[in-house]
């Protein structure tokens, strides 16, 4: 794996988990569950996308 695309997936990884912690606190839950929400739907995209 290149440097920029470690970098790239490390950036839609923080981001995501950043907006479905927000989201998760707007619905009156704690941030934590937003983040292990974000990787829950993240993880096995991006699992997927290893085996090349």
């Amino acid at each position: 794996m290149e440097a920029h695309t470690f970098f790239l997936y490390l950036l839609v990884i923080l981001l995501s988990a950043r907006l479905f912690a927000e989201l998760a606190v707007r619905l009156k839950s704690p941030s934590v569950i937003g983040e292990l929400f974000a990787g829950i739907v993240i993880g096995p995209v991006y699992s997927a996308g290893s085996n090349r």
